[in-house]
């Protein structure tokens, strides 16, 4: 898992703030700015307006199981967290399955909720001995491709390759080397992490006269974990994203922070950055929120096929309204493939659009939806488009050449 065991410069300071100064100062150096006239477009749409409110709130994260109590819960939404990656497995998983990348993630955690082995596959120990075999079990797929014997015609080898194999074999390092990190700091799961992280929070913020501070969380997973490290150098400077974490945290507040009391003390995420992954930046690209003509990387410039962004924010036809199931398990078009440096430097010119919309739309006196447009309400509202509209499905969504364990 060397993607994820890499070592980069930690923040100084506020994780919260790290994430969103060096993703602008990224975006900047880069030449990817967010187009003023077309956040203004994006702002005055009939779809943003009709669908906000309710699409803003969809993050995929209610899942139909019935816990034993609210840490069994935690564990498992700390669990679709972590595994919370492959999006370049897109293609080949709908091949495969007929289901994209996260719907995948969130099939084989049911079946590891399910599952009856002893120990629990949820637990430290049982996360630490998974194996691949185990893993593409529970997700129903084959890590064996099939070759000609090189001598013998009527032979058929098969092989441990293929992009299955690739796709498993990352799932599994993660859950092994995060199982490893929790046994031998003594936690029985990861939602014990979790939970004792969210009580640290809430005590540095008493300290400090506010509410638990989601830095405090952050900083916690990216230093105890590789697989929520999410940090690049790109230029010689770092890059912070940071995007399971901070989806993890406003998983939490979704499906805790209603309750009363909350069985956890919730920091507020709703100011929080952002999670980039490829959805975000790609689909801003095609709105034209996120400009690459003047992209330094001159690669860039020409990656994403031209496209119209004016139909794409109209209302969708009455019929796309109720997505066909035969579309959505159509193999989707892939887009272009871009080294780990570009990767970072649209997902952070990502979260840096978003934060320019929500600052627009303040300036503008545009609300929409329970607490006006925040950048993780327009998180939930592109990624669920994205999947809910038939145009905006056919949209193709970048990959990495060296696939990684972050998004």
């Amino acid at each position: 898992m060397s993607a994820a065991s890499q070592e980069y410069p930690r923040p100084q300071g506020d994780y919260v703030a790290a994430v969103r100064e060096s993703c602008r100062e990224c975006a900047e150096r880069a030449g990817l700015r967010s187009s003023p006239a077309a956040i203004d477009s994006l702002l005055d749409s009939p779809y943003l307006h009709s669908s906000y409110a309710k699409l803003s709130k969809s993050h995929g994260v209610a899942l139909p199981l019935m816990f034993p109590n609210a840490l069994a819960e935690l564990n498992l939404l700390s669990l679709l967290a972590l595994l919370n990656f492959g999006s370049s497995f897109r293609v080949p998983l709908h091949e495969r399955t007929g289901r994209g990348t996260y719907d995948n993630i969130r099939a084989l955690l049911l079946s590891l909720y399910l599952d009856d082995s002893s120990p629990s596959l949820l637990s430290a120990p049982g996360m630490q001995a998974i194996g691949k075999e185990k893993v593409a079990e529970l997700l129903r797929v084959s890590i064996h491709e099939e070759r000609p014997h090189p001598t013998m015609p009527a032979v058929v080898l098969g092989e441990l390759r293929g992009p299955m194999f690739e796709f498993v074999s990352l799932i599994t390092g993660v859950l092994n080397e995060t199982g490893e990190i929790l046994v031998d700091q003594g936690y029985q799961d990861l939602g014990s992490f979790i939970a004792e992280s969210l009580k640290e929070a809430e005590r540095v913020g008493k300290t400090n006269g506010k509410g638990p501070e989601a830095g405090v969380v952050l900083e916690r997973l990216a230093r105890a974990f590789p697989a929520f490290r999410d940090m690049s150098v790109v230029n010689d400077q770092p890059v912070y994203i940071l995007k399971k974490a901070l989806f993890l945290l406003h998983s939490l507040s979704l499906r805790f922070s209603s309750r009363s009391p909350p069985p956890f003390p919730i920091p507020i995420t709703e100011d929080l950055p952002s999670f980039a992954d490829n959805v975000l930046p790609s689909m801003l690209v095609h709105v034209g929120v996120i400009s690459l003509s003047e992209a330094v990387d001159t690669g860039l410039r020409t990656a994403f096929a031209s496209m119209e962004a004016e139909p794409l924010l109209q209302l969708p036809p009455a019929e796309d309204k109720q997505l066909d199931k035969d579309a959505s398990s159509q193999p989707p078009t892939p887009g272009p493939t871009l080294s780990p440096a570009q990767v970072t430097t649209l997902r952070a010119a990502a979260i840096t659009a978003l934060d320019d919309i929500t600052f627009r739309a303040h300036d503008r006196g545009i609300t929409l939806g329970e607490g006006g447009i925040t950048a993780v309400g327009l998180d939930g509202w592109l990624w669920t488009s994205a999947k809910a509209r038939q145009d905006w499905r056919k949209l193709g969504r970048f990959v990495e050449n060296q696939p990684s364990v972050y998004f």
